[in-house]
């Protein structure tokens, strides 16, 4: 009879941490939403307009520009840095709302179609208020976070409403996504104490280093 091979103890201390809190995060990722629905007011954002964003093909980002010359009352298009930052409107299930925004006034409009050769959109409706250059006035798509509590506009949101059933959620959905970080930094110090395997113990950290490095967001790839 073949004996059992036996697991080194850095692979059965990984396995016991990734199953472990993987099960508390699935627990989690129920109990925030129930939460979440319980108690709507409560909540970061609500959910019925998140989905309806998300479904509807809102941008889950977007990085406000300012406008690159006059835009005059009445008019319909507007010159910005880089029109191809914006969703094409044929590409969602709905035409994309964009704000113009200065320090004085704001108002929402309808994207309806972009140029990317002249970096110009072209909005639905006129604008009812004029802008300057002086006034610095800046163009954004309406993301998927428009109407979120306290400006949120994406993140680790959690850190500062774990309360919320949202905020719960998304610490279950962080917690999970990163557990690796927690199993290679113990499987680590056990191929160092125990194991004096000091190679897999490096590959260990650098693992880890790398999962922190994409959980905190410090390098984004799109």
């Amino acid at each position: 009879m073949i004996d059992r091979p036996t697991v080194p103890l850095s692979q059965r201390v990984f396995g016991e941490i990734v199953y472990w809190v993987t099960v508390a995060c699935a627990i989690l990722c129920i109990l925030g939403p129930v939460v979440a629905f319980t108690d709507m007011d409560k909540n970061v954002i609500n959910p019925h307009y998140l989905m309806e964003n998300i479904f509807d093909g809102m941008a889950p980002d977007f990085e406000e520009q300012e406008l690159q010359s006059m835009a005059s009352a009445g008019q319909n298009v507007l010159t910005v840095e880089d029109a191809d930052k914006f969703s094409d409107p044929e590409d969602v299930d709905r035409e994309i709302k964009i704000r113009i925004s200065d320090a004085n006034s704001s108002e929402e409009l309808i994207l309806e179609s972009i140029d990317t050769d002249t970096d110009t959109i072209t909005l639905a409706t006129a604008l009812s208020n004029s802008y300057s250059l002086d006034e610095e006035a800046e163009v954004a798509e309406v993301t998927i976070w428009e109407g979120a509590k306290d400006d949120v506009k994406g993140g680790h949101f959690w850190m500062d409403h774990i309360t919320t059933g949202d905020g719960l959620t998304q610490f279950g959905l962080a917690l999970g996504c990163g557990v690796g970080f927690f199993a290679m930094i113990a499987a680590g110090l056990i191929f160092i104490i125990r194991e004096k395997s000091f190679g897999w113990a490096l590959g260990s950290f650098w693992i880890a280093f790398m999962i922190a490095v994409s959980a905190t967001g410090v390098i984004a790839l799109h």
